[in-house]
């Protein structure tokens, strides 16, 4: 039997003692050894994997050389130009290298210095003992300076082979104590003018002379055109009085105070139109305002001004009024800004502010909160949010409300009327799609004043361009403001019902009514497309919501908040809102809606929504167009 011998990776079967036909097995395996092995001769053996020869013995050979092209030429390990020999570093994080850059070896990228660098280098050896200096004796050639003398000072001498020497303290220094006095001033000893003694001092007054005439620029400046005064330390410092205000004392002649004391403390009126003849000799500005007192519920500061007859008292504000409002709607790229201006078309100061009674934020309370607004204030629609007024709704609203956050008055904005009271609104957006109050910022439980309503022929569908009319009022006023248009109509896409019987979700089926009363109208079509769709029946209602795509009746149009139906229907077919009904076996059909009367007293919204019994919902094609019609 044979033996598996495998060379370089491959097996071949080697005969043993009695076996027979192995000569072709025999050639097989000579000619894998013969073209796997090493030759003397040299020439190509590539290794497949790495080889470890163990830890007793290793490889001895005259040199080893890289693969690279252009190797070194001579030496044990020749190296070509880019090969680096690399050491891992202490840290075990990355490596060390050893190579060459434009031929100056370089270890870990830094330059290894060559002999003509340590020949620009200057030997330790020549600072041969303490206190010796190094200088120079000529270009490139340094020399030692030993140490001098104590007390000797180190000066330049062209005689000297370094051209510098130690010597004594020339006679024209000057000399000083061994010791003074912290802070002292020096003095002269004596008249030579080399010699120092200590002041045995502090510089104080005595030592300025009399005729020093210090300037006062001299000192540290103080905060520019204030009144001096003298601190609790007896320091001149700058005290808050202003030179300008200095000046208002000048030219006067006598103690202020026993003037003002000499004038009379108050002025006194004896009727409604005229002062007191006491101040008869003096001239009253026809701009002089005599405040009555804080606001209060009911009015806002009364003030009493001087007209041409005399005083004559003015209360501009009243708890129910809108004292100096106007307002400025604009439009940019999609978004309206909606902004309070005062009857000027100014924005609002303090000396002209817009007032606007706001009930107060306590629940429990009915009392108003006069807020005056004094600067600017506006509120932004951006682009792309609709309030709830879709390109299905026709004629739409939008009610402008005023809010009380804290006493600062903020702006609100909903698609819907509704009573003044207590509120809380979520901050305005590109998603604020559905009907409700919306305000910059949210706030929560903030007493609310309704104070205008903007109208639009069609429904902005969240492109804000244009408004049709502005009405600024109280609450109830806005509820019953005419409308600019007095026929709404709507008219849906087509629909392919998902199966029989089914309450569809019509798109454009809707209407918005604003407060009023008004006629509904609609008609349906149902037709066939691709085949005939069976129909069995056809039915239609108004409803408070839309279809859902199934067979769940959607809520009826009298539970619809703020609407109220006038009009008698026919409950008969299982619907508790206005209907119609037709049975007949047709591939097509329209389905005529009764006219129906609501009353709306707030903003309502009403849906139109067809149902078909059909043997072929695939081949059904729906649509819907409904009107209303505004009575008063």
């Amino acid at each position: 039997m044979s033996v598996d011998l495998t060379i370089n990776g491959v097996t071949y079967p080697f005969p043993e003692t009695g076996d027979t036909d192995w000569g072709p097995d025999v050639t097989d395996w000579a000619t894998a050894v013969t073209g796997g092995m090493l030759q003397k001769a040299g020439g190509t053996f590539q290794l497949l994997a790495e080889v470890d020869f163990g830890t007793a013995y290793g490889i001895k050979s005259l040199y080893y050389k890289s693969r690279t092209a252009n190797p070194a030429s001579s030496g044990q390990i020749r190296l070509a130009q880019a090969d680096v020999i690399n050491w891992r570093n202490n840290a075990n994080g990355a490596n060390l290298s050893l190579g060459v850059s434009s031929d100056t070896l370089q270890f870990n990228g830094s330059n290894i210095a060559t002999a003509s660098d340590l020949a620009s280098y200057v030997p330790k050896s020549l600072y041969s003992a303490k206190g010796a200096i190094l200088a120079a004796s000529g270009t490139s050639t340094p020399a030692t300076l030993s140490v001098g003398t104590n007390g000797f000072v180190l000066t330049a001498d062209s005689g000297e082979a370094t051209g510098i020497k130690w010597a004594a303290a020339g006679a024209g220094d000057v000399l000083g104590p061994a010791s003074s006095v912290n802070n002292g001033f020096a003095r002269f000893d004596g008249t030579t003018g080399k010699l120092l003694k200590d002041g045995g001092t502090t510089l104080v007054n005595a030592d300025i002379a009399t005729n020093a005439a210090i300037a006062f620029s001299k000192m540290a400046a103080l905060t520019a055109s204030r009144a001096l005064v003298s601190d609790g330390s007896g320091v001149v410092s700058a005290a808050t009085t202003t030179a300008t205000e200095i000046g208002y004392l000048n030219g006067v002649t006598s103690s202020i105070q026993t003037q003002l004391d000499a004038k009379q403390p108050t002025i006194s009126v004896s009727d409604t139109n005229s002062i007191d003849s006491t101040l008869s000799s003096n001239t009253i500005s026809s701009s002089l305002k005599i405040s009555t007192g804080a606001a209060s519920n009911g009015s806002y500061n009364a003030l009493l001004t001087i007209e041409s007859d005399g005083l004559m008292a003015q209360v501009p504000a009243y708890a129910n009024a809108l004292t100096n409002l106007s307002l400025a709607v604009t439009f940019g790229a999609g978004a309206m800004t909606i902004a309070v201006k005062t009857l000027a078309g100014n924005n609002p100061t303090s000396a002209s502010p817009v007032i606007v009674p706001v009930r107060s934020n306590t629940a429990s309370s009915g009392a108003f909160d006069l807020v005056a607004v004094t600067s600017a204030l506006s509120i932004t629609v951006p682009s792309g949010a609709t309030l709830g007024l879709n390109s299905g709704g026709g004629f739409g609203s939008v009610y402008l409300s005023f809010i009380n956050n804290a006493g600062t008055g903020e702006l609100s904005v909903n698609s819907q009327w509704l009573q003044d009271g207590i509120i809380s609104t979520s901050a305005i957006g590109t998603g604020s799609d559905t009907a409700g109050d919306y305000s910059t910022t949210s706030r929560s439980n903030v007493g609310s004043r309704m104070i205008a309503r903007l109208d639009f022929n069609s429904a902005p569908n969240g492109t804000w361009a244009s408004v049709d009319k502005v009405s600024i009022g109280n609450c109830g006023d806005l509820h019953s403001a005419t409308s600019v248009v007095t026929l709404l109509t709507a008219t849906s896409g087509t629909k392919t019902p998902g199966a029989s019987n089914n309450y569809l979700a019509m798109s454009g089926n809707s209407l918005i009514l604003q407060p009023g009363f008004w006629k509904l109208n609609g008609q349906i079509g149902f037709a066939s497309s691709g085949g005939s769709a069976g129909y069995a029946s056809f039915q239609a209602l108004w409803s408070a919501a839309n279809g859902g795509d199934n067979g769940t009746l959607p809520a009826s149009l009298t539970t619809t908040t703020g609407l109220t139906v006038l009009s008698p229907y026919d409950s008969s077919g299982g619907f508790n809102s206005p209907s119609a009904y037709l049975t007949a076996t047709l591939n097509a059909g329209t389905l005529q809606m009764p006219e129906v009367t609501v009353y709306a007293d707030r903003t309502a919204t009403v849906y139109l929504v067809p149902r078909a019994a059909m043997s072929t919902p695939a081949n059904a094609r729906v649509t819907c167009a409904a009107w209303a019609q505004l009575i008063s």
